[in-house]
């Protein structure tokens, strides 16, 4: 009996590693084709709500609403409750949506070899991507009040991720530049 089910469990095991190996019909390839699609329009709606959602922001303050964000997007607020249940939630990923785009534009100057290490420290020191500069930032700290854990998400963000700087200064200073 053993044996039996030892064999039984050797030919499911066979059977689950053909399966997974097994090149996907031609219907499965376009089905995923056509869901790689609706994710980047997903995304790119994600995007839209964002941008508009800082610029709005940047505005109104924490005055803003859903409906005025809806309005200015041309959509309706369910399709904004789609992608965000609420604006605490909106604000926190507004919040990653921000830092996640200073730190692309850090890791690109870390990355850039071509300028020196003296610049490189002033410009990633300095790093604001352009569609950011009219942002007024100190309005981002009225989420204290209204949304501590938005705003305790904020003070995370701002306080790490500062390796790569620290990498960039401790080497200028092994180079005698800084």
């Amino acid at each position: 009996m053993i044996d039996f089910q030892t064999e039984q469990t050797e030919r499911t095991e066979q059977t689950e590693q053909t399966e997974q190996t097994k090149p996907m019909s031609t219907d499965a390839a376009a089905s995923d084709d056509v869901l790689s699609e609706e994710n980047c329009a997903d995304q790119d709606i994600r995007e839209d709500i964002l941008e508009t959602t800082l610029r709005l922001f940047n505005r109104k303050g924490m005055k803003f609403t859903m409906d005025d964000l809806a309005k200015e997007l041309h959509r309706s607020k369910k399709t904004l409750y789609v992608y965000f249940p609420d604006k605490k939630h909106l604000l926190y990923e507004m919040v990653d949506y921000i830092f996640d785009s200073i730190k692309e534009d850090e890791q690109k100057v870390y990355e850039d070899r071509e300028m020196d290490i003296v610049n490189r420290v002033r410009k990633i020191l300095g790093v604001m991507p352009d569609r950011y500069q009219n942002v007024d930032f100190r309005q981002l700290y009225d989420l204290r009040d209204k949304y501590p854990s938005v705003y305790r998400h904020l003070k995370e963000r701002l306080e790490s991720g500062w390796e790569s700087t620290v990498e960039l200064l401790k080497e200028g200073m092994r180079q005698g530049r800084i």
